[in-house]
């Protein structure tokens, strides 16, 4: 696999300072029992590319058009069906994620939080996906849309994250997924920091770590 790994020591400090400012004075999330009506709506282009053969393409781009840019022959999704590393990256999601419900139960535990603590919040459509291993972007909020790139979460030992930093391949599991839709939401939640110096940058990741955490408070008690 390759990736992109350049600028990327700026945002591990950021990451690394910031979780070390919190953990002094952290304390256990209460765990909530809510009572919230929540209906995930969930849907696999991954599964659904795997599967598809050229003949399928206008259908996937009428399902998923999100998916699709325009700008791009279609010889270059015809291509990508039939790449040798694209369809091991899939055949692996399809393996270690054949069934999707565990998946869709944390999802809907995030959510219900997010609305208790944010009663405007609507939940988005959620779309899994796989990204070439976009492993600072494994989660993408953009409502009413989300999308989660599942093949950032196949266990940090797996041999497709082989060069990345053990910083974030000890977090590319699927115990990580929650926590990681959670920051994604929050970031919709908290003010961007009004500066770019380097102390804004750590208070606002302190911010966003608080409200994650309180989306999901199993976390705090790991």
């Amino acid at each position: 696999m390759r990736f992109n790994l350049k600028q990327t020591s700026f945002s591990l400090l950021i990451l690394l300072f910031a979780s070390l400012t919190l953990v002094s004075c952290k304390e256990k999330t209460k765990k909530l029992k809510l009572d919230i009506p929540m209906e995930v709506e969930l849907y696999r282009f991954d599964k659904a590319f795997a599967e598809a053969t050229p003949s399928d393409l206008e259908q996937l781009k009428t399902d998923f058009p999100m998916f699709f840019d325009p700008s791009l022959e279609d010889s270059f999704w015809y291509e990508k069906m039939q790449d040798t590393l694209q369809i091991e990256l899939q055949t692996e999601v399809l393996k270690q994620f054949s069934d999707i419900t565990p998946i869709k139960e944390d999802i809907k535990s995030v959510f219900q939080y997010a609305k208790h603590y944010f009663p405007q919040f609507e939940a988005p459509v959620v779309y899994t996906s796989t990204t070439d291993v976009a492993f600072e972007t494994k989660v993408i909020y953009n409502p009413p849309f989300m999308v989660i790139g599942l093949d950032n979460y196949l266990g940090g030992d797996h041999h497709f994250y082989e060069g990345i930093q053990l910083f974030f391949t000890q977090n590319m599991n699927i115990e990580r997924l929650p926590v990681d839709v959670a920051q994604e939401l929050a970031m919709h939640f908290i003010a961007p920091p009004t500066d770019r110096t380097f102390l804004s940058q750590i208070l606002a990741y302190g911010k966003l770590l608080y409200f994650a955490e309180h989306f999901v408070p199993e976390a705090s008690e790991q």
